[in-house]
């Protein structure tokens, strides 16, 4: 897995990768819905549009409980056997803060597609 903005060395594996996100203190709240997915013909791969959502968990943290919100793309490709063998993820941070992850995203469904960029936060 590489991350082309949250660090530098790619993660090998899916041990490293779980690994990573124990380390976090995001990991255990992260939500990840899917926008949109993208299959390309003839090939194993495919390109998906997310939105991300990560609880605050830092109790000191003016926004504790709350979620940060910022959106992406990963282009997954795979084996023969269905297992992941190329994850690159490509977002530019987080937009903002929400009170709820839930009502952030119905709001970002309900809206037409070409005004998406437009939601950032609360």
């Amino acid at each position: 897995m590489r991350d082309i903005v949250g660090h530098e060395d790619a993660l090998r594996g899916h041990e490293e990768i779980r690994q990573f996100w124990a380390s976090q203190k995001v990991g255990i709240t992260l939500r990840v819905p899917v926008e949109d997915l993208y299959v390309a013909e003839g090939h194993r791969g495919v390109a998906v549009l997310w939105m991300a959502y990560v609880q605050i968990m830092d109790e000191e943290n003016e926004n504790y409980a709350k979620w940060i919100t910022f959106e992406g793309m990963s282009r997954l490709e795979f084996n023969d056997e269905g297992k992941v063998t190329l994850e690159v993820d490509y977002h530019h941070g987080p937009q903002g803060v929400t009170d709820s992850w839930v009502a952030h995203w119905n709001a970002r469904r309900a809206r037409p597609w070409k005004e998406l960029g437009e939601i950032t936060g609360a």
